[in-house]
């Protein structure tokens, strides 16, 4: 067991290095990682890079964050898969979004 088991983690920006060091490092702690990137080839080579090293991650892209639509659809899909966020880590380069991303993109138990 690692130290995240059990931890809902989201990710953007998973298509280049430093997302993917950090979903590897994550699902290595046994974190369920859900990620997402604008650019899809390399983004889905991360998934079947962490998946090989024994983690768990998923994926949504192509999806850009910084539409507000396309960020809540990256929020329910994790929700929908795991009930929960625990950890958003934000790597993605162009988030151009206002305000906080909680007030913008979801509501739980609202």
């Amino acid at each position: 067991m690692g130290i995240l088991d059990g931890k809902v983690v989201l990710i953007s920006g998973i298509a280049g290095w430093q997302g993917r060091a950090a979903a590897l490092a994550l699902a290595r702690e046994d974190a369920q990682v859900l990620g997402c990137d604008v650019k899809a080839e390399e983004a889905a080579e991360t998934v079947v890079y962490v998946n090989r090293e024994g983690g768990q991650m998923r994926s949504l892209h192509p999806l850009d964050t910084s539409e507000p639509g396309n960020a809540a659809q990256w929020v329910q899909a994790t929700i929908g898969a795991w009930g929960r966020i625990d950890i958003l880590y934000n790597n993605a380069s162009a988030m151009r979004a206002q305000g906080l991303f909680a007030d913008r993109h979801w509501r739980i138990g609202t």
